[in-house]
C-alpha cells in the first residue's frame, strides 16, 4: 500500500476516492501511519487536480482511523506549502521591482522632455495596476 502511494499508483483516475478509503480502511496500517503520510508527500511531483478527492478521502480515512496521522502529515505539508508560498514571494517581488523601475523610468523620461508638467511618485495602488499588466 505504502509502495503505491510512493509510486503514484494510487492517484490513477482509475482509483475512485470510495476504492482508497475502503482499502486504507480494510488494512491495519498501525505500524505504517508515519510511512503513509511521508509517502503521500513524497508522492507530491505527482498530482495533480484531478487527484485531489483521492487524496482528501485517503487523508481523511487515515484521520479517521489513526489520531497520529495528521500530526505525522502536517510538518511536511506545511513545509510544501511554505516552499510554494516563496516561491511565488520571490516571482511576484522581481517582477514588482521591474514595474517599479520602469515607472520611475517613465516618470524620469516626462520630467525630461515636458519640463512644465510635474510627474509624482505612483501610489501603492498605481503601483499594483501596473504589475497586473
Amino acid at each position: 500500500f505504502v509502495k503505491k502511494i510512493k509510486s503514484g499508483a494510487v492517484w490513477s483516475s482509475s482509483i475512485t476516492p470510495t476504492a482508497i478509503a475502503n482499502e486504507a480502511n480494510a488494512l491495519n496500517l498501525t505500524r505504517y501511519v508515519e510511512e503513509v503520510s511521508s509517502a503521500i508527500l513524497e508522492s507530491k511531483a505527482t498530482w495533480k487536480v484531478a487527484d485531489i478527492p483521492t487524496l482528501v478521502a485517503l487523508c481523511a480515512s487515515m484521520h479517521v482511523r489513526y489520531k497520529e496521522f495528521i500530526p505525522s502529515l502536517l510538518p511536511g505539508l506545511w513545509a510544501v506549502i511554505k516552499s510554494k508560498r516563496s516561491i511565488a514571494t520571490s516571482s511576484s517581488s522581481s517582477s514588482s521591482s521591474s514595474s517599479l523601475s520602469l515607472s520611475s523610468t517613465t516618470a524620469n523620461n516626462t520630467n525630461t522632455n515636458n519640463s512644465s508638467t510635474t510627474t509624482t511618485a505612483n501610489t501603492p495602488a498605481e503601483d499594483a495596476k501596473l504589475r497586473r499588466l
